[in-house]
C-alpha cells in the first residue's frame, strides 16, 4: 500500500502535525511533549500492538496508560516517537514510497542485526544509527 494520493506528509509530520521544514517548531513540540495521540497515530504506521510500540520505545504499559490519562507524553518519550517515525520514513523512501512494505520491513527479523528486527533495536540511539546504516547499505547496493 503506497500512500494515498494527496499525501505526501512523512509519519514524522502527520504523529508531531509540523512540517519537516520547520525544525525548530518540531523541537518545541518534542520539548512540550506530544500528545498522547501520537502513540496511537505511530502504532497505526507500524501495524503492531500497544505492547509491541512500548517495547520499541521503552515504554512499559502502565505508563502508557498514564499518559492516556494525562494526555501528553513527556519530552523524552516524545522525542523516542519522532526517533522511530523518522526511520519509519527513511524504510518507507527505501520501499519507494510503500509504507505498509516499510512497515512490514521494520518488524521482520533481520541476520545483520543480530537476529533483531529494525523495529525493536531502533529502541535506542545506538540501535537507530545500526538500522540507518543498514537502510543506506541497502539503498547503495551494499549488501556485508
Amino acid at each position: 500500500m503506497k500512500k494515498k494520493p494527496g499525501s505526501d506528509k512523512t509519519v514524522v509530520e502527520r504523529i508531531a502535525g509540523v512540517p519537516l521544514a520547520e525544525q525548530s517548531r518540531l523541537i518545541d513540540a518534542v520539548k512540550a511533549g506530544l500528545p498522547y495521540r501520537a502513540l496511537l497515530d505511530l502504532q497505526a504506521a507500524f501495524q503492531v500492538s500497544r505492547s509491541e510500540l512500548g517495547q520499541a520505545l521503552l515504554i512499559a504499559p502502565s505508563t502508557m496508560s498514564r499518559r492516556k490519562t494525562g494526555g501528553y507524553l513527556r519530552p523524552d518519550e516524545s522525542d523516542r516517537v519522532v526517533r522511530l517515525a523518522r526511520v519509519l520514513d527513511l524504510a518507507t523512501s527505501m520501499m519507494d514510497g510503500d509504507q505498509q512494505s516499510a512497515a512490514t520491513w521494520m518488524r521482520t527479523a533481520r541476520d545483520v542485526l543480530n537476529g533483531e528486527a529494525p523495529l525493536l533495536r531502533s529502541a535506542t540511539e545506538v540501535g537507530v544509527r545500526d538500522v540507518e546504516d543498514l537502510i543506506g547499505r541497502i539503498r547503495n547496493g551494499v549488501f556485508s
